[in-house]
C-alpha cells in the first residue's frame, strides 16, 4: 500500500524538527487513482454541506439535495453566517464531507481506505516518522472544497495526536486557492493539495498547530478532494 520508494529517514527528520511532515507519492499509485475516481464519482447525495456557524448550531452538517429546494435556501442561508462570521474573526468553515454512516460491512473504497489506515503496516509507518504509538482513529472523512468553500484558523489539538489530510485532487494548481497554510510563529508552511500527497502534524505536544484552508476560486475545472482525520 505504501511507496516503498519514500525515504523514510529524511520525512523522520523532518518531522521530528518541526512536528509536520508532507510526504509526496505517499500511497501505491493505483490504490491512490482508485481512491480518487471513488470520491470523484460518487452520487452528490453522498456528501453533506458542513458550514459554522450555521442557521442550527447543533446541526451544522446538512445532507446535499439539490432537488429540494428548502436543503438549498438552508445552505445557502448557513455559507453566508459562516462567510460572515470569518470577517469576524470567528472560527468558521464551509465545505462539502461524508459522514461515518454506511451500512456495517461496507466494501466501498472510503470504507477500505477507513480500515487500512489503521493496518499494521500504515501503523508501523506512523510509528517510525513520528514515534507516537498509534491506537485508534478518532475521525476521518473525505472532503470536497468547492466554490468559495474554506476553512479558518485554528488549531486541533484536541481531537487526537497526529492530524492528517490525505490529498486526491488532480492537475491542482496554487492559483486555485484551497492551500493548506499552517502560521506557527516559527513555522510558515503552505501546502498545495497535490494528488496523492499525505500531510501530517503533531497534536500530542501542544494544543497543536494553527492552521487554515485558504478560499476556494469559484468555478475551476477539477476538484479539490480529499481524506482527513486524527489518529489517536
Amino acid at each position: 500500500m505504501i511507496n516503498k520508494e519514500l525515504n523514510l529517514r529524511e520525512l523522520k527528520y523532518k518531522f521530528l524538527k518541526t512536528g509536520i511532515v508532507t510526504i509526496n507519492n505517499w500511497l501505491d499509485k493505483e490504490y491512490a487513482n482508485n481512491l480518487q475516481n471513488h470520491l470523484d464519482t460518487m452520487p452528490k447525495d453522498w456528501w453533506s454541506v458542513s458550514a459554522k456557524p450555521a442557521l442550527d448550531q447543533d446541526l451544522h452538517i446538512s445532507r446535499w439535495l439539490e432537488d429540494c429546494p428548502d436543503c438549498v435556501d438552508y445552505i445557502a442561508k448557513s455559507d453566508a453566517i459562516a462567510r460572515d462570521a470569518f470577517t469576524k474573526n470567528i472560527f468558521s468553515y464551509s465545505f462539502r464531507r461524508t459522514q461515518n454512516d454506511h451500512v456495517e460491512g461496507c466494501t466501498c473504497l472510503e470504507c477500505k481506505f477507513r480500515q487500512d489506515v489503521l493496518s499494521e503496516e500504515v501503523v508501523e509507518f506512523l510509528h517510525y516518522i513520528t514515534e507516537f504509538k498509534i491506537t485508534k482513529i478518532n475521525e476521518l472523512f473525505a472532503s470536497w472544497y468547492t466554490d468559495k468553500d474554506f476553512l479558518s484558523p485554528h488549531a486541533d489539538g484536541i481531537n487526537g495526536i497526529l492530524g492528517f489530510v490525505y490529498n486526491l485532487s488532480k492537475n491542482w494548481r496554487p492559483e486555485y486557492g484551497g492551500n493548506l497554510h499552517f502560521m506557527d510563529k516559527i513555522i510558515q508552511k503552505i501546502n498545495v493539495p497535490s494528488f496523492n500527497t499525505l500531510t501530517m502534524f503533531d497534536l500530542a505536544t501542544s494544543m497543536g498547530h494553527m492552521h487554515y484552508v485558504s478560499e476556494v476560486v469559484p468555478n475551476i475545472p477539477v476538484k479539490r478532494l480529499a481524506m482527513a482525520g486524527w489518529w489517536g
